[in-house]
C-alpha cells in the first residue's frame, strides 16, 4: 500500500523568529499523520487504548534534516508501515514542499506495544496485526 499523506500548513507558532519550523514540530507532523495512517485501517488511539488496553510509545527515532520549511508553507507529510514484527512497528515518513516536492526531512521510527495500564511491553494484538499487516510493506 502506498503512505498515507496528510498535508500540513505551517503555523506562526510552530516556527522560530526567521520563520523557520523547530525541529520537533515535524515528529508532531508525522504523529498527525500516523493517526490518519491508523484511522485509515480502521483503527483509532481510543481503540487502542480503551478495548485493547494497547498504547504506542516511541522506541526509536531516526531522521534526516534535508531542507527548511518555513511558515506559510504547505508541506506533504508522508507516513507507511516499514515493518511489523510480534513486539514493534517501524514506520518510515517523509515531509516534502507540497509546491515543489523537495524533501525537508526523512526518516523511520519504531513504535513498541506496551500495556496502557501497567506500561509494560507486550505483542502486537491480533486486532492491530490484522489492521496494519494489509498495508505493510
Amino acid at each position: 500500500m502506498a503512505a498515507t499523506h496528510v498535508t500540513i500548513r505551517v503555523a506562526w507558532y510552530d516556527a522560530d523568529p526567521a520563520g523557520i519550523v523547530w525541529l520537533g514540530n515535524f515528529l508532531r507532523y508525522v504523529e498527525q499523520a500516523e493517526e490518519e495512517l491508523l484511522r485509515a485501517a480502521g483503527v483509532t488511539k481510543q481503540y487502542l487504548r480503551t478495548e485493547l488496553q494497547t498504547d504506542l510509545p516511541r522506541a526509536q527515532l531516526q531522521c534526516a534534516f534535508r531542507s527548511p520549511a518555513r511558515y506559510g508553507e504547505e508541506l506533504d507529510v508522508a507516513v507507511e508501515v516499514a515493518d511489523l514484527t510480534e513486539r514493534r512497528i517501524r514506520f518510515t515518513f517523509e515531509i516534502r514542499h507540497l509546491d515543489g516536492g523537495g524533501l525537508v526531512v526523512e526518516g523511520s521510527y519504531d513504535v513498541a506495544c506496551v500495556d496502557s495500564r501497567t506500561f509494560t511491553c507486550g505483542p502486537v494484538p491480533e486486532a492491530l496485526r490484522a489492521a496494519l499487516q494489509p498495508i505493510a510493506r
